[in-house]
């Protein structure tokens, strides 16, 4: 066997391959927890806020769950900040009073389809849940914290925690779990369910006060201090590789928020009613107005906006993340159930839709959905304080929050969608479009319009047509139908050939005047149109009292003594011919001299025909191939026009 030597070259080929496979992997790594839409507070492990998918520019609420049906009393609470499984279709949400049982907490799974539980398990106390990129829930409960699979089944719990776990897990590309509880400790847990190491702070890390991790992962942030147990203020940036401490500032008296890292690396928390910024090594970049924050996780947009909220005055805040200035506020409702509770307050942890729409909760019991220039899109209102919470974007644009009355919300705008179709029916011919935009029949009959959509639709009769009716429709007027879409719906216009009717009508009336003037005596004002239903139908009245009546059936009658005489004459093709026959004399009168009698009707064979004698021997005929002739010393002449 010959010997295998590596060169130099292949040594060096060898090493940039496992660099590339390295930088792969460890690229992967990151960005694997973010696999699901929402797989932990804040969406991300940098706590940005920022979603990649749109939320709802309505309020339509898709659904809403309570485990204790609304019941806030003996203890229950409202859901707990929730997250989302990779695929989707779950969401993950710790809840109280759970089968009737108060102040009894449960990891439930929710469909994010309808809000049906699919599986429960029981938990030790509240706490949030987080989503890894294997799928394996995490959830806190009271001291402990529980992995389950996506299907609900026990895979490991971690129990070192001696009070409460309210700062809520985040999960870094390694797979470790970070969470601050109100013992003071940063807990840093390895996805095996063993204790990686702890970091002693010096107060009680409080809700919505998650660890955050560097952009690299290699530095923790922790906001400490809780005014409930043990204040601090401290913001402390930690080594993830051995749980030692980098630096810390102090940045308030009693209660530091969470931490917010933007791409640069740059670390903004609230402290003194105010946000502070800072550079990896800790150095203060800045720090905003006096009075513009509350001491709670901002959010940062990716455009470069901190939004944020204050308790006392409940307005919300948005921020330029370069220089911290304020960009705009605006002020939310009071309270319900005040003086209850505080009058004003912002106390939640704002979100931002890929589209730069933030959504931020109030203890007026609103949720508020902005444009990033401070325009008002819509609230919704849950008739109870909405506070402590960080709601949810799923990648189906739903958003998902809580409120004090122990519900979770989603609301989503509603894309249900329906088939409109169109049909033509009579004798006629004519084309069907629609506003918005989708029919032209013509060729396309039918479109898909989202539920609650009102569609126009106008009809257009073609050449030698005109319209006639619809059917189906939730309004009209004239050629114009208005459908409401909340289900499939069909819709008919009627066409029919000829001219327009009221015209043919009265031309028909005239042909047959000329001949029975004497009977009917003088005109008693114009042709009158009526309807029966939706279709019209037309009448001449005479000074004898007898009408010439255009009936819906397309028949010519005369109504005299409150009796109906048939003519026996399509009215629509018998005045078309009557029509242009009139034209076509009243150019020629001088040569044709007078009418002699009334139009008459014949037949040759199967086609039909219209003829009007006059006084010089010749005679104008509509036949109905269509075209008008001149009959005259036993020879036709065509006149090349059409009269339908």
């Amino acid at each position: 066997m010959m010997p295998y030597f590596f060169s130099k070259q292949s040594a060096v080929l060898l090493s940039l391959a496992i660099l590339c496979c390295l930088s792969v992997f460890v690229t992967n790594a990151a960005n694997a927890a973010a696999s699901s839409a929402w797989p932990m507070f804040h969406h991300d492990a940098q706590h940005t806020g920022q979603s990649s998918n749109n939320g709802p520019q309505t309020n339509t609420l898709k659904w809403s769950y309570s485990a204790s049906s609304g019941n806030a009393s003996n203890g229950n609470t409202p859901p707990d900040t929730p997250s989302i499984s990779n695929d989707g279709l779950t969401l993950y949400t710790n809840v109280s009073g759970l089968n009737g049982v108060a102040g009894t907490h449960y990891l439930v799974a929710l469909s994010t389809a309808n809000g049906q539980v699919m599986w429960s398990q029981s938990l030790s106390g509240g706490g949030a849940t987080a989503v890894g990129a294997d799928g394996t829930v995490y959830a806190v409960g009271g001291t402990i914290l529980y992995a389950y699979t996506s299907a609900g089944t026990l895979k490991w719990t971690y129990s070192g925690a001696t009070d409460s776990i309210h700062g809520e897990p985040c999960i870094g590309s390694d797979g470790t779990i970070y969470m601050g509880s109100w013992d003071t400790y940063v807990y840093a847990v390895n996805s095996d369910g063993t204790l990686k190491w702890k970091y002693k702070t010096a107060g009680a890390i409080a809700p919505l006060a998650s660890p955050t991790l560097s952009t690299d992962g290699l530095t923790l942030y922790v906001g400490s201090g809780d005014p409930h147990k043990q204040t601090d203020g401290t913001l402390y940036a930690i080594l993830t590789s051995s749980g030692t401490l980098k630096w810390s500032k102090k940045i308030d008296n009693s209660r530091s928020s969470g931490a917010v890292v933007g791409q640069d690396g740059t670390v903004y928390a609230a402290g003194t009613g105010r946000i502070n910024a800072f550079t990896l090594d800790g150095t203060q970049l800045w720090q905003s107005a006096s009075g513009t924050a509350e001491s709670l996780t901002p959010a940062l947009s990716s455009s470069g906006i901190i939004y944020t909220g204050t308790g006392s005055t409940g307005k919300i805040y948005a921020l330029n993340a370069t220089t911290g200035a304020t960009l705009w506020s605006y002020q939310t409702g009071v309270n319900p159930n005040y003086p209850n509770g505080p009058q004003y307050g912002v106390l939640t942890a704002p979100v931002i839709g890929a589209d730069s729409t933030v959504y931020v909760g109030s203890v007026d019991g609103k949720m508020y959905a902005m444009k990033s220039d401070g325009t008002l899109l819509w609230t919704y209102s849950t008739s109870s304080t909405i506070e402590e919470d960080c709601p949810a974007i799923g990648a189906d644009g739903t958003l998902y929050f809580s409120s004090s009355n122990t519900y979770l919300y989603a609301v989503k705008d509603n894309t249900t969608t329906y088939t409109l179709s169109v049909s033509k029916s009579g004798t006629g011919t004519g084309t069907i479009t629609s506003s918005p935009s989708g029919i032209s029949c013509g060729s396309t009959c039918s479109a898909s319009y989202t539920s609650g959509t009102s569609v126009l639709l106008t009809a257009a009769a073609a050449s030698g047509s005109n319209f006639s009716s619809w059917t189906g429709c939730d309004n009209t007027s004239g050629s114009q139908c208005t459908v409401t879409i909340s289900s499939n719906k069909s819709v008919t216009a009627a066409f029919t050939a000829g001219m327009l009717d009221n015209d043919s009508a009265s031309a028909a009336f005239d042909a047959i005047y000329i001949q029975y003037a004497s009977w009917f005596g003088t005109k008693s004002g114009g042709v009158y149109t009526y309807t029966s239903g939706s279709t019209p139908y037309y009448v001449q009245w005479y000074s004898n009292g007898a009408g010439l009546v255009a009936g819906t059936d397309g028949n010519l009658y005369t109504y005299y003594n409150g009796q109906w005489y048939s003519l026996g004459i399509t009215w629509r093709t018998f005045g078309a011919a009557a029509s242009k026959i009139s034209s076509i004399y009243s150019q020629y009168t001088s040569w044709f001299g007078t009418r002699s009698g009334g139009i008459v009707s014949g037949t040759s064979g199967s086609a039909t025909y219209y003829l009007q004698w006059f006084s010089n021997g010749a005679a104008l005929v509509a036949w109905t191939d269509g075209y008008m002739y001149t009959y005259y010393n036993g020879t036709s002449y065509a006149w090349g026009v059409s009269w339908r």
